[in-house]
């Protein structure tokens, strides 16, 4: 028997090359992305630590769930003591834009507490990012941030 010897010429590489190439073009679309995640710096100006109570740390992405705490894309409780001046989100998309609202809940209830008279004003302190303060709370837009995945940490007062 006669041994067959292979040989490739430079044209059929060339179209091989071609239709791979081809076919990884067009699968790629459903390829997911990996995006790159930061954790997001808070730092907490104004916060009463020698008041009890929790902080409840709330993040959103979508203007709908703003700024309702159980529609909140990230939701974090952390008991305040005297040292707490700053917060980090761990992992938060870059490239996207979010609002934070941070609620000092005195009472623990899980719900910003309000006084009535003369006028209805939170009786908990209260800060969004922007740090915009007006009757009630800001538009949705007005809070927005870019999380560049900087390190630069946002700041938020929170006013009582």
């Amino acid at each position: 028997m006669k041994k067959r010897r292979l040989v490739h010429s430079t044209r059929q590489i060339t179209q091989r090359a071609a239709v791979l190439l081809w076919l990884l073009l067009l699968l790629s679309p459903f390829t997911p992305a990996h995006s790159a995640q930061q954790d997001l710096i808070i730092n907490i100006d104004g916060l009463r630590t020698e008041q009890s109570g929790h902080l409840i740390v709330t993040l959103f992405n979508k203007k709908g769930s703003w700024p309702k705490h159980d529609s909140a894309s990230l939701k974090r409780t952390i008991a305040i003591d005297a040292s707490l001046s700053q917060v980090v989100l761990p992992a938060i998309e870059t490239g996207k834009r979010y609002a934070v609202q941070i609620l000092h809940d005195h009472n623990i209830n899980g719900v910003l507490d309000f006084r009535w008279f003369p006028y209805p004003k939170p009786s908990e302190g209260v800060g969004v990012s922007n740090n915009h303060r007006r009757m009630g709370p800001p538009s949705f837009e007005k809070a927005l941030f870019e999380h560049t995945g900087s390190h630069r940490p946002i700041t938020i007062e929170i006013g009582y």
